[in-house]
């Protein structure tokens, strides 16, 4: 039987066979408790009711574009059994989604002021500084799945401010911290009390969702996951449930090429961006809300793997993204994001070919630019993954005052599902007791008990009470806090800085299962990303597509995928339906041929996507015989630089430099290596430093391993820097044929596409290495060495399809 996931056709099979099959107690048992579909039923019921369900694709709402309602048994059934039935690990339940995770504390400055937008103190008190913890995450993958697989991945954020806590986002990652701001509140004796902050949660990830609602969010997981018969496959979509259920849901076609792209490979957890995916709203001091898009850009850009080496990197360093974030936080290259905004009027709210409301859709730059307002640098590695990363829980639903959730569909859904969610993984109520998810500020509430309650609460349970405590903003005990007409409820709900107050809006229409007609505006978006890629980023999608679909074995998934695609871009659905022999017509909905760039680029090779060479890991080679004054002298330009310097020995242990007795620890120039060719491959690094050396280091280069990391980094796009006699080498052994490369002998060095080679550097400049403290003191092949370290990688190389590697 097929092991694809195909639960229908494996009914069909099993039903076929099971006269032929031998049997016995136990299997007949088994059988008992299975239900096989469709032959033992085809209505899908509601979840505790067991009813005939009319609608899984949209909730019920006041209006389309209207809140959602909760009394939507369907939906909320359904959402609230997928939350409860997180698997028992054997201390919490595994997460279902973003379980393989990474986290690191810092803090979160300010620097522009949102005091017209919101009474936010963390968004206006500018120069504040707020500790921050960051978890970064995979979506699909268990616990101990391989980080590289290809991944929408997961950022989320944790503010600790002084107004409580605060949540925003769509993955099950991050948290940020803001500098306590004291507070107090009338004890029962009437002396005033200090208060410390509470926390702030903010969640983010990629830039759009999959589906418009959040009912459709379980069966958008449990096409991804790995099908039930035999859970596979682990952390990848490349199956044909996955690419089933996107090709039958054509609002996921814009996230469909997302995932395809470079953004789902990431180099490091500390060059992706964040975004919220969902609308917010801010509201400022005089009631007014402003819709809000939230962005997180590293300064070290966004920048991904190629395929090839997420492949063998999955194998190699399963967990690759989170050594990279905790060995350059431990290195002292800490990362930095900005924090940004896009603020769009009630006023505003309608202006668009698309829906501010719908998760599926991006808002471009040229029609609301981003507004940045704040860095986070993170800092400091967890003491205790268990305790911090692994414990850390966020609720979107969590808001602090200024702030407030829009209609959106999907954030409405997560408002509930995040709170509820927490309930069964992290052990009941009191999850927010944990030291991790704790406020700073003492709690003081009437909320009693429940499993794993820390606290021993005194004082009253109820609210009012005759001692007057705690209180909120409104006068303790002064009748019911309710208004009767419009006028009234914007008097009662008028804003106060301290106190979650929530701006009074209309909401009408007719209660339904409804959308927005221009939710159904699908293809206008999915355009203009492909649109306003490079050329290279859209090969990558093209392959990674038929990869994809290449591990699918239905030939219906393959061409509606394909025929989804047709209507973004023709020459994109045709490049892809070349390797399934599948024909394409002319497509129903023409490319508007638009592109967008700005500040926060789709495109990641955007003159606007910074590159850096600050936090890059480089192989320096010290194999037995290399050149001392090169290899101490780069790797103290690449430390003072702030990236990371790893030698690469003949031995785990001393590298004996030219000239140098092996045994002779003590001898100038004698390094430790951090690897050698065998216990590490180029797959680990952006770059690689080959020095002179002896004959000893030109034979020791010239055996497999090393000729394989040559052509290997060469394949990957990296930058490669090689002095005197290890050129040779590269030119005659590892890249035979490859004519583009060739050093320049006639100079102290060249340097093309990310190759920087000096056969003959001139003795002045060779003398120069021994004075070196630091990138600054590079000159020529150093400080080119370092120019092309700073690209990334090298695209636009030629000839790479000539190596094996």
């Amino acid at each position: 039987m097929s092991y694809t996931g195909d639960g229908v056709a494996q009914t069909q099979a099993f039903a076929h066979a099971r006269k032929q099959l031998g049997t016995n107690a136990k299997i007949a048992q088994l059988e008992g408790f299975t239900t096989r579909i469709p032959t033992d039923g085809d209505v899908h019921v509601s979840v505790f009711a067991q009813a005939p369900v009319d609608n899984l694709d949209t909730s019920i709402r006041a209006g389309a574009r209207g809140p959602t309602s909760v009394d939507d048994s369907v939906a909320r059934e359904r959402i609230s059994h997928f939350d409860h039935i997180r698997s028992a690990d054997e201390r919490i339940p595994e997460r279902v989604v973003h379980a393989r995770g990474a986290g690191a504390h810092g803090s979160f400055t300010l620097h522009t002021s949102l005091a017209e937008y919101t009474t936010a103190k963390v968004l206006t008190e500018v120069g504040q500084t707020t500790p921050v913890f960051t978890r970064f995450s995979t979506v699909l993958g268990s616990s101990g799945a391989a980080e590289t697989a290809r991944e929408v991945r997961g950022f989320a954020v944790k503010f600790y401010t002084g107004q409580g806590n605060w949540q925003v986002s769509l993955t099950r990652p991050a948290t940020v911290v803001r500098k306590p701001r004291i507070l107090t509140l009338p004890s029962a004796q009437g002396h005033r009390r200090q208060q410390h902050p509470a926390t702030t949660d903010f969640r983010l990830r990629k830039q759009v969702f999959f589906v418009q609602d959040g009912v459709k969010f379980v069966d958008l997981i449990h096409a991804g996951k790995p099908a039930p018969q035999v859970h596979l496959p682990q952390a990848q979509t490349a199956h044909d449930n996955f690419w089933d259920f996107m090709s039958l849901v054509p609002e996921s076609v814009f996230m469909s090429l997302f995932s395809l792209s470079d953004y789902t490979i990431p180099r490091s957890y500390r060059m992706i961006k964040g975004f919220g995916v969902n609308t917010f709203v801010l509201v400022n001091a005089d009631g007014k809300r402003t819709f809000v898009k939230y962005h997180w850009k590293p300064h070290l850009g966004t920048h991904g793997l190629v395929w090839d080496e997420a492949l063998k990197l999955g194998g190699q360093d399963p967990d690759y993204l989170r050594r990279d974030l905790a060995d350059a936080i431990e290195a002292g290259a800490h990362p930095k994001w900005e924090f940004g905004v896009q603020l769009i009027s009630e006023e505003q709210e309608l202006d668009f070919d698309f829906d501010i409301l719908d998760c599926t859709k991006w808002v471009p730059e040229d029609l609301v630019p981003i507004k940045w307002v704040g860095t986070m640098t993170l800092d400091r590695n967890p003491t205790n993954y268990f305790a911090e990363t692994e414990q850390v829980a966020f609720c979107t639903s969590n808001m602090v005052p200024g702030m407030d959730s829009s209609n959106d569909p999907m954030l409405q859904w997560r408002n509930f599902s995040y709170f509820d969610t927490q309930i069964s993984r992290l052990g009941g109520v009191n999850f927010n007791a944990l030291p991790i998810n704790r406020s700073i500020c003492p709690f003081i509430s009437t909320i009693r008990d429940g499993q794993h309650q820390p606290r021993i609460m005194a004082g009253p349970n109820y609210y009012p009470n005759r001692y007057e405590t705690p209180n909120t903003a409104t006068a303790h005990g002064k009748g019911q806090n309710y208004a009767h007409d419009e006028a009234a409820v914007a008097a009662a709900t008028k804003v106060n800085g301290d106190h979650l107050t929530f701006a009074p809006y209309k909401v009408e229409g007719v209660r339904g299962r409804l959308r927005p007609s221009r939710f159904d505006n699908h293809y206008s978006q999915a355009q203009l990303f492909w649109n306003s890629l490079d050329p290279v980023e859209q090969q990558h999608i093209i392959d990674a597509a038929i990869f994809e679909l290449g591990r699918c074995d239905d030939h219906g998934v393959q061409e509606r995928n394909i025929m989804r695609w047709n209507e973004v871009d023709h020459d994109l659905a045709l490049a892809v339906a070349a390797a399934f022999d599948i024909e394409v017509p002319a497509p129903t909905i023409q490319n508007h041929g638009k592109k967008t760039d700005g500040e926060n680029s789709f495109s990641l090779m955007s003159p606007n996507n910074p590159s850096s060479a600050v936090g890059r890991r480089i192989a320096v080679f010290a194999l037995d015989g290399f050149d001392s004054l090169q290899v101490s002298g780069m790797v103290a330009a690449i430390t003072a630089l702030g990236s990371i310097p790893n030698v690469i020995g003949s031995r785990k242990g001393p590298c004996y430099p030219r000239g140098t007795k092996k045994g002779d620890t003590a001898a100038k120039g004698v390094i430790n290596s951090n690897f050698t060719l065998e216990s590490a491959r180029s797959t680990l690094f952006d770059a690689l430093f080959i020095p002179d050396g002896d004959e000893n280091f030109v034979k020791e280069l010239s055996q497999g391993r090393g000729i394989h990391w040559i052509r290997e980094a060469f394949a990957h796009f990296k930058t490669i820097g090689a002095v005197g006699a290890s050129i040779p080498i590269l030119a005659h052994k590892a890249l035979p044929g490859i004519t583009d490369y060739k050093a320049d002998l006639a100079a102290s060095y060249s340097s093309k596409n990310g190759m920087v080679l000096a056969e003959n550097l001139a003795s002045d400049e060779a003398s120069t290495w021994e004075k070196i403290k630091g990138a600054k003191d590079l000159t020529g092949f150093g400080a080119e060495f370092i120019d092309a370290l700073s690209k990334h990688r090298h695209w636009h190389r030629k000839q790479t399809d000539q190596v094996a590697y």
